[in-house]
């Protein structure tokens, strides 16, 4: 980046596959890019393949969301998506099946509908390829959403899509704002189960859920910048039991027996996976 707005579709800064082959295995790692700016469209990266991981990316103040478009299988995982209020800054939008978002820190982003922090979408009945398949089996774990406009979205509708998402699984999310509504449901029959979550704003926006605990997750800066549990933190070892849970936390730090709620494992083990920066990527000219 930067990349400014082609103000038509088709101005992704990423696409991996279309939706006639959106079906097929494409097996990529998109990992440790830096997107700067990179507003094209309201897709920063569009997949539309199966079987993609993104992972250790930072996103910063870019106009979108990284979309899982087309296909199924997916991993996004460990990736910073930093908005510093600006317009139209969102963190990863959901579409298919058996997709995997965990450990993404999303942090101040300022769009809302598509551009939500996370947003799931409606489906369409018998859905053509390049259309919107229902969302189905998708796991939103140990995120830590900070500050976001629109913190979670379910059920945006687009065309005449009405299939809400289903067997979908909300586990172990810090989300904080306590300025605003953090969850927003708006389509009917949404199955959505919650699981292990600590959240605070003005409102929840949901009705009350006992996998949702409404309590401060007492987070605090570091010198980096980044909201992480301070001492006596409610989240600290506090996470819900996860079949096929992540491993290791957004900085590659074992999650250990006592796994905390939310991106960051509190740990005085060395740091693996450094978030990444203008210096490491690019041209070397």
């Amino acid at each position: 980046g930067p990349r400014e707005a082609l103000d038509e579709n088709g101005g992704e800064t990423i696409r991996i596959g279309d939706s006639t082959t959106s079906l097929q295995d494409a097996r990529c790692i998109v990992e440790r890019n830096l997107f700067e700016r990179c507003n094209g469209e309201g897709e920063i990266i569009s997949n539309k393949s199966c079987a993609n991981i993104y992972r250790q990316n930072v996103f910063i103040e870019c106009e979108g969301a990284l979309t899982l478009r087309h296909g199924n299988g997916c991993v996004v995982d460990a990736n910073w998506f930093l908005g510093n209020h600006k317009r139209m800054t969102g963190g990863v939008r959901i579409i298919g099946e058996d997709h995997i978002v965990t450990n993404n820190y999303i942090e101040n982003t300022e769009g809302d509908d598509m551009r939500s922090g996370i947003t799931l979408m409606n489906g369409i009945v018998n859905t053509p390829l390049n259309g919107y398949s229902q969302v189905k089996r998708a796991l939103v774990a140990h995120n830590t959403l900070v500050g976001c406009k629109s913190s979670i979205l379910i059920g945006f509708k687009n065309h005449n899509a009405t299939l809400p998402p289903v067997e979908t699984v909300f586990a172990n999310n810090v989300v904080l704002n306590e300025k605003r509504a953090l969850v927003s449901i708006v389509c009917d029959g949404a199955d959505v189960k919650w699981s292990g979550n600590i959240m605070r704003g003005k409102e929840v926006g949901i009705p009350a859920d006992e996998g949702i605990r409404e309590v401060d997750p007492m987070l605090e800066r570091d010198a980096g910048g980044v909201s992480r549990p301070a001492k006596g933190s409610p989240v600290i070892g506090t996470a819900a039991a996860l079949p096929n849970a992540p491993q290791h936390d957004i900085d590659g730090q074992s999650r250990g027996a006592k796994v905390d709620v939310g991106c960051d494992q509190t740990s005085t083990a060395a740091i693996k996976t450094k978030r990444v920066t203008r210096a490491e990527t690019g041209p070397s000219w």
